[in-house]
């Protein structure tokens, strides 16, 4: 438990934030703290704690309505995430958003907090590919919830003509150029027959959460456009490869999504070191 008085933003997250943001990042990490104080006090919250996160500061705390989440992040495209999260709520795949705040240098968004919350990542063993369906279902044919946001094809391109990519996974490097130019192939395939559409974007084990043993919980989108079959992609290209083509062809059945079109998304995100 962390006292009000200890609240800070972590020293990885703080040079992670720096890092990836320079102009903004400092003056983020100067004032978040200070920020976090007032939503606590507006939320009557209580009994804070830090969360685990890279990109932003992200605490947890008691309210008279229940625990809620406080997240901060000085990303230019938080707006973008505000959007996503509120539009994947409503489709009660993501937690309740109750309020966002944008500042100068940042952006807040106050949500119900996911319990237990135990990230797919750190379970030690899988949820039934059954409910992976149940959670991404309801994405399947929502239009993208604003005609403004980035589209996921632009995202992924930067990644792929990115020489010096520095927002990279733990221990990999910059994929080969004949990987990343097949890829860029890939992706103009895949843009060829694409309708934008609601898309979480980001639907790795980290960031999908359980509220039970087979019920999923999506948090921290990465606001942008795109399509379901780029989220099943993402959801099935950490799992181990026992596991993996049996799963990919179960969800390619039962969402209704073209096999082959996941297979080039998950060769993408590959060579994109999603």
């Amino acid at each position: 438990m962390t006292n009000l008085a200890q609240l800070a933003v972590p020293e990885g997250v703080r040079q992670q934030v720096h890092r990836r943001w320079p102009a903004v990042g400092p003056a983020w990490s100067a004032v978040v703290v200070d920020e976090l104080h007032e939503l606590l006090a507006e939320h009557h919250a209580t009994h804070p704690q830090v969360m685990p996160a890279r990109y932003g500061l992200v605490v947890s705390a008691d309210t008279p309505t229940g625990p809620l989440v406080f997240r901060s992040t000085p990303d230019p495209d938080g707006g973008h995430q505000a959007t996503v999260s509120r539009a994947l709520a409503k489709l009660g795949v993501s937690p309740r958003l109750h309020q966002v705040r944008t500042t100068d240098i940042g952006i807040w968004t106050v949500m119900d907090r996911v319990t237990p919350g135990i990230p797919l990542g750190d379970l030690t063993e899988p949820p039934t590919p059954g409910a992976i369906v149940e959670m991404l279902q309801p994405l399947a044919d929502q239009p993208a919830p604003d005609a403004d946001l980035p589209s996921i094809f632009h995202w992924l391109r930067g990644r792929l003509t990115d020489d010096h990519l520095n927002d990279l996974p733990r221990g990999r490097s910059v994929a080969p150029l004949p990987e990343r130019s097949q890829a860029i192939i890939l992706l103009d395939e895949l843009a060829q027959s694409h309708i934008p559409s609601l898309c979480h974007g980001d639907a790795s084990p980290w960031n999908i959460l359980t509220k039970h043993r087979d019920h999923l919980s999506l948090i921290d989108p990465r606001g942008t456009s795109g399509e379901l079959a780029y989220d099943v992609a993402i959801a099935v290209s950490k799992l181990d490869t026992n596991t993996f083509q049996s799963a990919i062809a179960f969800l390619s059945k039962e969402l209704r999504v073209d096999l082959d079109r996941i297979y080039s998304w998950v060769s993408v995100a590959k060579a994109a070191r999603v």
